[in-house]
């Protein structure tokens, strides 16, 4: 299970993430969150993990010339991006995750015109950055090709609950706002914790 945490936005704090073994660090460039990267890409730290930008909306150029500023290798796209658009990332080398979010099954069935262009998905909450959790009983109607993120609310208890998902497609979770000392600043020992958990738990 690979584990990406999303939201980093102080390089002290990045810096001690990178000692866990954590697979993807997302920064998010929606300027309306309050996990939006602000730092020079100077400030930044280099780490073992994906480098991964975040972003709703924007055009193809912002996107490009954010992967080019902060070095980004994957793309998680969670506005009305186009199949063209994703595929002109990909043609730059970038990777591209593609945001889904979910309330019912029929949102899990529906996947095939998101799939196009798109290296994996990642299944949120109807409301990202709530906090909130959708039915993850439901993953189970999921039958597309793509390898999937659960995202969505997940806290430090939710090790073993995850643990016991046995969908052949969840390739990673994705850790936020439940593991926050503060916007943008992540709880160290709680993601230390939980990653042992969730290592006693496998899938």
């Amino acid at each position: 299970m690979k584990i990406k945490v999303c939201g980093m936005t102080d390089p002290q704090n990045i810096r001690d993430l990178a000692a866990l073994p954590v697979d993807m660090i997302g920064l998010i460039f929606h300027r309306p969150s309050p996990r939006c990267i602000t730092a020079p890409p100077d400030a930044l730290p280099d780490t073992a993990a994906v480098r991964v930008g975040v972003f709703v909306n924007e055009t193809l150029d912002e996107i490009l010339a954010a992967a080019d500023r902060y070095h980004l290798q994957m793309i998680q796209l969670h506005g009305d991006e186009t199949s063209d658009t994703r595929a002109a990332l990909r043609r730059r080398g970038l990777q591209v995750i593609k945001a889904i979010n979910v309330s019912t099954a029929d949102d899990l069935r529906h996947t095939g015109s998101s799939a196009r262009a798109s290296d994996l998905l990642l299944f949120d909450a109807r409301f990202p950055g709530s906090g909130r959790k959708f039915d993850w009983k439901i993953l189970n109607t999921y039958a597309g090709a793509l390898p999937f993120i659960l995202a969505g609310g997940i806290n430090p208890d939710d090790a073993p609950a995850i643990g016991q998902i046995t969908h052949p497609a969840l390739l990673a979770v994705d850790l936020n706002s439940r593991f926050e000392t503060a916007p943008g600043v992540k709880n160290i020992p709680a993601i230390r914790q939980f990653i042992q958990n969730l290592e006693n738990n496998p899938t």
